[in-house]
Formats: C-alpha cells, structure tokens, sequence
C-alpha cells in the first residue's frame, strides 16, 4: 500500500485555500453526449452515456454512480475527462443494492463497447478501461475492475463498501489504484473504505479536507445535499482535475502495480 500523501497530494493543500461559494458552475463547452443501450444481465438494457474525442483515446473511463444516484451525477466529471482525451462512459446502474451485479453490469457495458468496431463512435474500440466509481459505484467499480483483463486500474471517489465486496475484491487488484475521500462521516459509511485501502496492493489514498460526500459527484442535487452536506464548487472542481491526473498516471503506468 502506497499511503497518502501522494504526489496528487497538493489537491488538500488547494481545497483547504477555498472561499465559501455555494452551487457547481456549468461546465463550458461541454458536448451534449451520444445515449445508447446495451444488454444487460437479462432482458433489461444499461442505459449509457458516452462522452468522448472522435480518435486517439488512451482508455476508457468507465464510471460507477452511487446508491440513489444516477448517471447523470457525474456529466461533469465525464467532460473533463473526455477533454483530456479519454473516452468516457456513464451508465445507469440497473440494481439499487445489488452492488455485485452492478459490477457485473459495467463489465457487460464495457464488454459492449470493446466489442464495437470501432464503436458505437470513433475512438470506442478495444481501449484499456479505467474503471471510476462514486460511493456504492466505487465498490462496483473495483470488483468490475479485478474481473476485467483490460483493466488499468481503479479510481475511488469517496467510495463507501457494502457487505464486504470492496475489501474481498481490494485484495484481489492486481493494478494500481487511485482514491479520494472525505473525512469519516455518516455518508461515507464513516470511512469504512478504510479496509479496501488498507487491503489494496498498490492504492494511492487522498483525502479532502472539509469534504462533503456530495463534492464527489457534479452536478449533486438537493437529495445530497440534504443528506450529507452542502458541496462546494472549488473542491468539486479540485477533485475533478486529479482524478484526470490519476487516469493520465493509470495509463503512463500501464496497469503495472508497484512490486
């Protein structure tokens, strides 16, 4: 395990520097992204957004929303991706608290879109994955990341276990990982991702100081911030930029976990 504070580290030095603002600033020129769906786990379909330039990607990011949440949480986050490059997929998870089953789902997208030729847009073919998720999406995301052969690595974004698949599946990740967290509080389970960390071989942890769960996720909605805090624009805005930074570190590394 690689322990905070890590060379992304400068991300709480810069959040703790942050005026009082309220409300995410729209993200200018963000393209209106393409909706397919593909098959799901049965007859259902994954509803998916993709963002994304029209060649070259270095890989794809796939992101995970959390319990009660939705794809449309993370536009934000998937437009800053796709302006650094990478092609960014958003589905709608089909299981409110099946979070083994949503792991199973973003393999399933990810499998739709490595199969395309050369995607359901350019740029979308066989492309390494990046897998990203939000709170419950977190967890999904690494147990889709340590079933997945084309996996780079995992980023956690305030990730919260369930029933122990985070910390089963920590122990298995063969890639690097990337975190960022609030401080323990009742939204993220009190840091009970503490044991995924701790259980990982090669995690890079960063906490954010003063972090609402909901600085997580952009655009949030009243139903966080009544939950779990008012989040702060800065700070969303921060954590977007290393988590860019912690996809460009994924594919400079090229999936290889440190010895």
């Amino acid at each position: 395990m690689i322990p905070a504070p890590s060379r992304l580290a400068a991300l709480g030095a810069l959040c703790l520097a942050l005026p009082a603002a309220g409300g995410e600033p729209a993200v200018a020129g963000a393209e209106i992204p393409q909706r397919i769906e593909v098959p799901g786990t049965g007859d259902d379909r994954i509803t998916v957004d993709l963002y994304g330039p029209a060649a070259g990607a270095p890989a794809l990011v796939l992101i995970g929303h959390g319990f009660t949440r939705n794809r449309s949480n993370h536009a934000a986050l998937a437009r800053e991706l796709a302006r650094a490059g990478f092609a960014v997929a958003v589905p709608e998870l089909p299981h409110l608290a099946d979070h083994a089953a949503n792991a199973r789902s973003l393999g399933l997208v990810a499998d739709a879109l490595s199969r395309a030729s050369p995607g359901p847009r350019p740029g979308f073919g066989a492309l390494p994955v990046i897998y990203a998720g939000f709170s419950a999406g977190g967890t999904a995301a690494l147990a889709a990341a340590v079933a997945d052969p084309r996996a780079l690595g995992w980023i956690g974004l305030d990730p919260v276990d369930r029933g122990g698949l985070g910390a089963a599946a920590a122990s298995r990740l063969d890639h690097p990982a990337y975190v960022f967290h609030a401080p323990a509080n009742r939204c993220n389970a009190q840091w009970n991702a503490a044991a995924i960390v701790a259980g990982a071989r090669d995690v890079t942890a960063t906490e954010v100081p003063f972090a609402s769960h909901c600085d997580f996720e952009g655009p949030t909605d009243a139903l966080c911030e009544l939950a779990c805090g008012a989040p702060h624009p800065g700070r969303q805005a921060a954590i977007r930029t290393a988590v860019v930074e912690a996809a460009e570190a994924l594919v400079a590394r090229g999936g290889r976990a440190r010895p």
